[in-house]
């Protein structure tokens, strides 16, 4: 069994890594917004958006899979099997990906020739790379290295504009080049985690010593659970990002920039209070295996108190965002952001909503069930496309809280619906 850590200890070492995260990110988007216009921001926003896509779309299921399965292994024994899934199988479906990457765009560049493929390209190749970075750190967290965790976490918010932003200027301040930074960084990142991934099951096996267990429970085999977590985390990515290219497509570029800059303010408040909120929940509801009836309820209404505090904490942010709006985003961005200022708000508790639901999931993630979460999920990414197609050409950028609001809102309910099932 991994030693357990004091529950005060474990929650601060996850917010001081969360908060300094969130801090380099809003250092990232003074220098991008500062060092490069406008439009060029607009592009690498765009760019970046692609990355992450990437790295949901081909990542995310593998990376909660290794979330769920890292301390049923570990307690297991199975240290082989483990070190299986974090190195040979993921670099084998890496490279798997890759290669198939390098022909798709290589045959859709001689159909459409004219495209802005170089950044396309990039894209790809750091959406790949963070995706590696996200399977690598949950088995970090799984395995409940909280400092190390907590400083992986603070450094990963330098892999954008604090990296690549230096880098853009010692050539030319491009999105192309911004991104080529990115990818350095998160090459060094990578191998960097491969490392400390071998370390921690080196040290976890030699103060368990105990002897490993070839055989698995019927229940408990990694790519069953992953198969559906693939589509929902497809579907995530497309409500997730398609607001970006929608915009860009049906709005002008600068408003498509403006909405960007506030999106990674906004994603940032509630990507920190969900990941700290995250960190510390999940090993706590995936932890052991008794399966009794009583445990179960106990770990649902751990799951609802932590969804619920998530979306009272974000609530006071927008509340206090909203009384200085204007200054905030001219201390974030530049005065060429500020016009659109009163949008930031709202924006912010919008974006949390689908953000909190994921703490939802933990429900089924324990059960083995993450099957039941497709429906809600096609349902909040139809409405979040079909509501910017109707609301971005009449209200302009002012539609997209709207239909964040809107799918969030279907989203919670029907994962609400789903869990009462599980």
């Amino acid at each position: 069994m991994m030693r357990a850590h004091r529950p005060n200890f474990e929650f601060f070492t996850i917010a001081v890594g969360r908060v300094a995260s969130l801090l380099a990110a809003v250092a990232s988007l003074k220098l991008l917004t500062v060092y490069l216009s406008v439009e060029e921001f607009g592009r690498f926003g765009l760019a970046l958006a692609g990355a992450n896509a990437t790295a949901m779309l081909l990542f995310s299921a593998y990376g909660q899979g290794m979330f769920r399965f890292t301390n049923p292994l570990v307690e297991r024994g199975q240290y082989s099997r483990l070190r299986h899934l974090l190195v040979t199988q993921l670099w084998q479906i890496s490279l798997t990906i890759i290669a198939i990457s390098a022909v798709l765009i290589t045959l859709v560049r001689s159909i459409f020739p004219n495209g802005p493929w170089t950044l396309v390209a990039l894209a790809v190749v750091a959406g790949l790379l963070l995706g590696i970075r996200i399977v690598q750190f949950n088995a970090i967290q799984a395995m409940r290295a909280r400092k190390t965790a907590a400083l992986l976490q603070a450094i990963s918010g330098f892999s954008g504009g604090l990296v690549g932003v230096p880098f853009a200027l010692l050539i030319t301040p491009e999105g192309e080049w911004a991104m080529a930074g990115v990818i350095i960084f998160l090459i060094v990142l990578v191998i960097v985690q491969m490392i400390i991934v071998n370390q921690i099951i080196l040290l976890v096996a030699y103060k368990t010593a105990s002897s490993e267990v070839n055989s698995a429970p019927a229940d408990e085999n990694f790519f069953q659970f992953c198969k559906p977590l693939v589509l929902v985390f497809g579907l995530t990515a497309l409500a997730s990002y398609s607001d970006k290219f929608l915009a860009a497509e049906l709005l002008t570029l600068t408003e498509a920039a403006v909405l960007i800059a506030f999106l990674q303010i906004a994603r940032s408040i509630s990507i920190m209070s969900v990941g700290i909120t995250m960190q510390f929940i999940y090993p706590i509801v995936f932890a052991g295996t008794d399966r009794s009836e009583v445990i179960a309820k106990k770990r649902y209404r751990q799951v609802l108190i932590a969804w619920l505090l998530v979306l009272a904490g974000v609530g006071v942010v927008s509340l206090i965002v909203w009384g200085a709006s204007e200054p905030l985003v001219r201390l974030l961005t530049t005065d060429a952001y500020t016009s659109f200022a009163s949008l930031l708000p709202s924006l912010i508790f919008a974006v949390a909503l689908p953000q909190a639901a994921r703490l939802l999931e933990a429900v089924g993630m324990r059960a083995y069930s993450t099957n039941r979460y497709i429906i809600p999920k096609i349902i909040e990414a139809g409405a979040m496309i079909l509501v910017l197609i109707l609301a971005l050409p009449t209200l302009g950028i002012w539609g997209v809280p709207i239909a964040y609001a809107l799918s969030g809102l279907l989203l919670s309910i029907g994962y609400l619906i789903v869990n009462q099932k599980v």
